[in-house]
């Protein structure tokens, strides 16, 4: 059975959540296992269909036990208007993904790597009232990034450039040096009609493009480009600009009008309706870590204007209604909002911060009707429709297996950092959860820094957050200066600093908590990856008279060794840094200060790696070099790495072997029995 809320006149989902925690208590608890994790499946991909009756989306299953190791599977599945069980469109065991319709609301594109050359990724398209998935594109290297024309007869897509022949040919001779930095292969916009599958290439071939969308009228594309297809370019050198859709005069490069160069992170192009402007999410200055800034610009040039500059929040995804108003998420603290904004600066609400947690939705031609994928504290991502008049229907109902397990309690919650600033973040508590007791503690600590911690569906491979409550832990999950989710001034706040005073915001969150009764002084852990694994190394070294216990993933040890080996020098320098360790020996002691090794000598908190063995953002040596710290200063560590893995873990076993060792460490190291508080 559908259910349909408005949020503000119906019940909301967090007394909901209460009324079910309420019948749940009433008998034996069964809280969440590992078992239950991995069998977690995943909905993205979100797209509504032009005429707002139709709704496809990825459904993302995990591998069985028994399976090779490998990704999860993906298939593209299909809700229709007046039918109530959505229909899979693609093949399960298979993988395909970017599902959009076309706009005569008949077919349905997508990528897959069925067919096409060497099983590279192509993109198909197929009937929606039946018939078999046909492939459109044909390219030598596979597709990455593909957009329909408005009018559906051209396809724009993203591929590598050719091989270099003849350097091909002295590679099977034995010459395979690698000149580093040089022989970029980049990734060029092609156009391919599809009728006759005639292909151009719009964009010069010594730039990167790595996004991209078409005007209204089919005759220019705007693109984000760089010099190079390294992730700094990407992350950091982006220009915009507008080419012809058509292909230059023969013998000419493209050549194309630059709109702005350079101004910090950009994504998300898009043009509006009548092509006079074009939007996208950025910083709102270079060295801003977020792209929470909502910019437009005409279509022909001019100055860019931000429309929610200085704002309390973090804008994550936009959509044109009309020539003069956007359709924009946004986080502000730990809930996502959903609005619509004029280009005065002007919001109008549609959706406020109680309903369910969402980053990007997919709007209808008519700038009516909206598709997400949302989440809540007791459910995982799922498919939901909604309507301007704030209106949310959850259509999809993908977790069963979930049925009958106990969810601890979930809730937003704030303290004071040490200089005085509120700092909020999520917070868990016990599934056995009886007042006046207290527990353990783990604080559960997200990277970026410039991600944040949301207040809905929280339980993941690393740090899983209900397993850990369900095993007798309190989880709070902190959103520390340099989060996103409330604006760039707040996002900036670690400049300068790192390590610094955002690690005592999280030491202030165990003082809050053991001051609440709710923590046990002497039984507090820490666990996070990338940049929160920065923080979990810092818990374990600089910490160590707070924390009892520390598990790092795939996080930074040393920023001197860092800066030189990971593939984002220049992002990590501009926009959490904002300095780079090189220019000045004050420069490099801030650097050498704000690590982890540089307070080894005290250390005596037992410290787990775990990382990828390919991660090329945090390179395995990271680990390495703090694993012979600990075992020389003999510290209590074990350090495990992870075959076919970069920045994370994407096979079942992997994510088990992750899992199954957080909860034994911090048995180890939290549950046993202690003489006294610290």
């Amino acid at each position: 059975m559908r259910h349909r809320l408005v949020w503000g006149t119906a019940l909301s989902l967090g007394v909901v959540s209460l009324l079910l925690s309420a019948c749940a208590s009433a008998g034996p608890k069964n809280g969440m296992t590992i078992d239950h994790v991995l069998q977690l499946k995943h909905v993205s991909g979100v797209s509504i269909s032009p005429d707002g009756k139709q709704i496809a989306y990825v459904l993302s299953e995990p591998r069985g036990a028994k399976d090779k190791p490998g990704r999860a599977w993906s298939a593209i599945w299909v809700l229709k208007d007046g039918v109530k069980a959505p229909r899979r469109y693609t093949p399960a065991r298979k993988n395909a993904g970017s599902p959009v319709f076309t706009p005569d609301n008949n077919r349905l594109a997508f990528t897959a790597r069925r067919g096409g050359k060497d099983g590279k990724n192509q993109v198909h398209w197929m009937p929606l009232d039946g018939g078999e998935a046909v492939p459109l594109t044909d390219a030598p290297d596979g597709v990455m990034r593909f957009k329909l024309s408005p009018d559906g007869s051209k396809i724009a897509y993203t591929t590598l450039a050719a091989k270099d022949e003849a350097r091909e040919k002295a590679r099977s001779g034995g010459r395979d040096e690698t000149v580093i930095d040089s022989h970029h292969r980049h990734h060029l916009l092609k156009v391919m009609t599809v009728e006759s599958k005639k292909t151009i290439t719009v964009t010069p071939s010594d730039k990167t493009v790595f996004e991209f969308d078409w005007s209204p009228d089919g005759t220019r594309l705007a693109v984000m480009m760089s010099a190079s297809p390294k992730n700094d370019d990407n992350y950091m050198f982006r220009g915009l600009w507008v080419f012809p859709s058509a292909a230059p005069a023969k013998g000419q490069q493209p050549v194309g009008n630059l709109l702005v160069d350079k101004v910090g992170k950009m994504g998300q192009p898009q043009w509006s309706p009548g092509s006079k402007h074009i939007a996208w999410r950025g910083a709102s200055q270079l060295n801003d870590a977020t792209t929470g800034t909502l910019w437009i610009i005409p279509s022909d040039g001019g100055t860019p204007k931000a429309l929610n500059k200085g704002a309390e929040e973090t804008a994550y995804h936009h959509q044109w209604i009309a020539d003069n108003e956007l359709l924009v998420s946004a986080v502000t603290g730990t809930r996502s909002h959903l609005s619509r904004r004029d280009l005065s600066g002007g919001k109008t609400p549609v959706l406020d911060t109680k309903g369910p947690i969402y980053l990007g939705f997919s709007v209808d031609k008519a700038g009516k009707r909206f598709a997400m994928s949302a989440n809540t504290s007791t459910d995982p991502p799922d498919v939901y429709v909604g309507e301007l008049d704030g209106s949310l229907e959850r259509l999809t109902h993908s977790h069963d297996y979930l049925k009958g397990v106990d969810l601890a309690v979930q809730q937003s919650i704030t303290w004071k950092a040490q200089d005085g600033l509120e700092i909020g973040g999520v917070l868990i508590k016990p599934l056995d959860y009886k007042e006046g007791t207290r527990y353990p503690l783990v604080l559960y600590v997200h990277g970026g820094p410039e991600w944040q911690s949301l207040d809905g569906w929280s339980t993941r491979y690393l740090g899983a957050a209900q397993v850990l409550a369900a095993n007798g832990y309190a989880v709070l999950m902190p959103n520390y200066r340099g989060s996103a989710g409330r604006g760039s001034k707040y996002a900036m706040m670690d400049h300068k600093d790192l390590g610094g005073q955002e690690f005592l915001d999280n030491v202030a969150a165990v003082k809050h908590l053991v001051a609440t009764g709710l923590a046990d002084s002497a039984r507090v852990g820490m666990v996070g990856g990338s940049y929160g694994g920065y923080m979990s190394a810092l818990a374990a070294t600089r910490g160590t008279d707070t924390f009892a216990a520390a598990i790092n993933f795939a996080g930074i040890g040393n920023w001197w060794s860092f800066t030189g080996t990971s593939d984002i020098p220049h992002e990590n320098s501009l926009v959490h840094w904002d300095l780079y360790c090189y220019d000045s020996p004050a420069n490099g002691e801030k650097c050498w200060k704000g690590s982890p090794l540089a307070y080894i000598y005290n250390a005596k908190t037992p410290l787990m790696m775990l990382h990828g063995a390919d991660d090329k953002r945090v390179p395995v040596s990271q680990a390495w070099e703090l694993y012979t710290a600990f075992r020389i200063k003999k510290i209590p560590t074990e350090m495990v790495t992870y075959p076919r893995e970069g920045h994370g873990l994407a096979e079942r076993a992997h994510r088990q072997d992750c899992m199954e060792r957080t909860l034994a460490w911090f048995d180890k190291y939290l549950k046993a029995p202690k003489q006294a508080q610290r």
